[in-house]
Parts: structure tokens; C-alpha cells; sequence
């Protein structure tokens, strides 16, 4: 390689990095849960959850049941959260895993029924 390519290599290298490893979008917990908590809703800390490796987990208790927040370190991490609640779900009979998993960056969020309650993925989704 000759002095003359070397920066367009130096250029080219922040972009090949950037699709590397655990970056993406990351949601602060407090962040979201305050925003919720603004919006009329009880949160509370769950420190039962099973599905997540943190300890930034949250429920929401909603007529039907608890929607349940789990924010992973990393997208990574939320991916794998996300994939234990889907196959959970299905094995459970859910008729669309849309309608009780979600994920959005490092957020996992999912409900323990049937389908999430009529606005609620919006009203999370607002505050992200």
C-alpha cells in the first residue's frame, strides 16, 4: 500500500468499526421508566426476572397482568433476552410473538398474557 491510499484507508476505518461489536442504540433506564412513571403508570423494580442477565428490570402492572422491561448492557445481550422470550411465548401457545415481545435497541419488553393492553407499546415506545 502506498502513502497515497492510506487515507482513504484511515477514512474507511471508523466506518468498517462502526458495524462491529455491541454499539446500536442503548436506552437509559431511569430515562424511560420515569417518562412511563409520568404517563400515569406504576413501575416497579422486578427482581424476579428470569429471562434477563441484569439487574435493570422493570414491571408494569397493567388489569390483565405485568408487562415486564428488561434493558441488557448492549443490543446483544437484548437480542438474546428477546430470543428466550419468544421461544417461552411460543412454547406457551401464543398465537403472534408480535403481540408479546419487543425489542427496541437494549430494551426488551414483553407481556405475561396474550397480547400487550390496547395503547401500551405505543405509550413505551413514546418514551424511548
Amino acid at each position: 500500500m502506498s502513502l497515497h491510499q492510506l487515507p482513504v484507508v484511515l477514512l474507511a476505518l471508523p466506518l468498517a468499526l462502526a458495524g462491529c461489536g455491541s454499539g446500536g442504540k442503548t436506552h437509559d433506564s431511569a430515562k424511560v421508566v420515569a417518562c412511563i412513571r409520568a404517563k400515569g403508570l406504576t413501575v416497579t423494580r422486578d427482581r424476579t426476572n428470569s429471562f434477563a442477565p441484569t439487574s435493570r428490570d422493570y414491571a408494569i402492572t397493567v388489569p390483565i397482568g405485568n408487562v415486564l422491561l428488561a434493558f441488557g448492557p448492549d443490543e446483544d445481550v437484548a437480542k438474546g433476552v428477546e430470543d428466550r422470550v419468544r421461544s417461552v411465548a411460543k412454547a406457551n401457545g401464543a398465537s403472534s410473538l408480535d403481540n408479546v415481545v419487543r425489542r427496541d435497541g437494549n430494551l426488551v419488553y414483553w407481556v405475561n398474557a396474550q397480547a400487550f393492553p390496547a395503547g401500551l407499546t405505543k405509550l413505551v415506545e413514546g418514551c424511548l
